[in-house]
């Protein structure tokens, strides 16, 4: 038997990230997931092509289109440009979207709190972010456990949305696992509980502290 070695590249195994990590929570928004893509023109200053995506396709105004997203992009690209090159992840949520969260109009908000939002400073809103953009709410942050996570659940179906104040009827929440970078999701499966419902649900995870924070 013969055999013939020949030049290959050696891609050793990953390292694998502790479950245990520290995480960011924020809410889960119940509307469509929408992105925008900006990409710039090679060898013409200071001009750039911007484009509306959904979650599996590119996106134009008129029957192409999502709830509208493309022709809002459209509208606001001027403003939208500050977000500078790549491609923006959010959600496209409000009037006529899932819950719609009591919403007259529709709005886009930011999934990537890592940049538009500063953790030094609990979480305020980044320099730079255009006006008529949001970031999704930060609702909790530290090292990952069961119970801090039931905890948030409890307080936040007690509380209400932090995008939308006066909805109370919050779709659930998104773990950011920051050693994988990967995304995780948790909702509330369960009918809608009354308010003496929750109060019992929240006392049992958090006994006498209100405390929802990691």
């Amino acid at each position: 038997m013969v055999y013939n070695l020949c030049m290959t590249t050696f891609k050793p195994f990953p390292k694998i990230p502790r479950y245990t990590s520290n995480i960011i929570v924020t809410e889960k928004i119940d509307g469509t997931n929408a992105s925008i893509l900006i990409t710039k023109n090679e060898g013409v200053e200071n001009s750039f092509n911007m484009e509306a995506c959904s979650k599996n396709r590119i996106l134009s105004p008129g029957k192409d289109d999502n709830f509208g997203f493309a022709k809002w992009v459209e509208d606001n690209a001027y403003e939208l440009i500050k977000l500078g090159p790549g491609q923006h992840y959010g959600e496209w949520y409000g009037q006529g979207i899932n819950r719609g969260y009591g919403l007259e109009e529709r709005r886009f908000a930011l999934f990537n709190v890592n940049r538009w939002r500063i953790p030094e400073d609990n979480y305020k809103l980044a320099p730079g972010l255009p006006n008529c953009v949001e970031v999704v709410p930060v609702i909790g942050e530290g090292e990952y456990s069961d119970k801090n996570l039931e905890g948030l659940m409890a307080y936040l179906r007690r509380r209400g949305s932090y995008a939308v104040g006066d909805y109370m009827d919050p779709e659930g929440i998104i773990l950011m696992h920051q050693r994988s970078k990967q995304l995780f999701k948790k909702t509330f499966d369960q009918p809608k509980y009354t308010l003496s419902e929750m109060d019992k649900e929240l006392k049992k995870v958090l006994g006498d502290s209100t405390d929802a924070n990691l």
